[in-house]
């Protein structure tokens, strides 16, 4: 992306919206094919051609990203209109995670989930442009493409967040004729769960990820900690609210910055 991030993904939303060509963008079109198939496809590349029943894994920052409020409009708005939307916004996405060095894992109606690592990356790096991503994209929709959209007669949309990192496993599941790389691991189901308790603007932390975070830009959550038992044990697990808005110039910048390229071949001094 050149210039400025936020402005590229609301001309882009636009410009898809105009457009009207309906269905999931080239670039997404495919979810995870199977291994020999031919075109693009969503996945971690060290993971995606793994055999039926086979498992690796590694160290993983995830993000779970939502458009708050998306249900409704399926219920009230043309289907045309809200595919044509979640198409153009999610591209958008996608393409913000790409710029980051991460990876789009999975796009499911409104919603996409996307990593950051891999086997010799670094944490603290993957954690941070996960974290950029998040920010870039919630400002680009709610200070720059919510605008345009109101410009064009389109109902405002809002986005959310869930962020965690830790070990996570890939592993092929299905049948023979069918089967997807489903990411397991607590990391993946707690970056989910802080999704679903984010508001609107917000991006929710889970401990793993908050680890590598500077602790000025994290405040607790009203709902943290979740509690877990198992036997006679029991252990929490916390959460919190990352200030997202605080680190809008040194986000983009990274981005600019990474330009694509792994987060396994970034120095700690980008």
């Amino acid at each position: 992306m050149t210039g400025s991030i936020q402005d590229e993904f609301a001309k882009g939303v636009i410009t898809d919206l105009r457009s009207r060509s309906g269905g999931m963008a080239k670039s997404l079109r495919a979810s995870a094919s199977p291994p020999g198939s031919s075109g693009p496809t969503v996945g971690h590349p060290d993971f995606r051609d793994l055999e039926a029943g086979a498992s690796a894994g590694c160290n993983l920052a995830i993000a779970f990203f939502d458009m708050t409020g998306f249900t409704a409009r399926t219920f009230w708005q043309p289907l045309a209109e809200v595919t044509s939307l979640a198409q153009a916004v999610l591209t958008q996405i996608a393409l913000v995670v790409e710029a980051s060095g991460g990876f789009v894992l999975g796009l499911r109606g409104d919603g996409l989930m996307a990593g950051w690592g891999s086997r010799n990356s670094t944490s603290e790096i993957d954690v941070a442009l996960c974290l950029a991503a998040c920010t870039v994209s919630l400002d680009a929709c709610k200070e720059v493409l919510n605008q345009a959209l109101v410009i064009d007669g389109i109902e405002p949309i809002q986005l959310r967040a869930g962020v965690d990192w830790g070990l996570v496993n890939f592993t092929r599941t299905g049948s023979t004729s069918q089967s997807d790389v489903n990411v397991v691991g607590h990391a993946a189901n707690f970056a989910a769960k802080c999704e679903k308790v984010a508001l609107s603007w917000e991006v929710v932390v889970g401990e793993g990820a908050a680890t590598h975070v500077d602790a000025p830009l994290l405040s607790a959550h009203s709902g943290s900690p979740k509690w877990y038992q198992h036997g006679n044990e029991r252990r929490s697990y916390s959460f919190g609210l990352f200030a997202w808005f605080k680190v809008l110039e040194t986000s983009a910048s990274a981005i600019q910055q990474v330009a694509g390229r792994p987060t396994s071949l970034i120095s700690a001094s980008y």
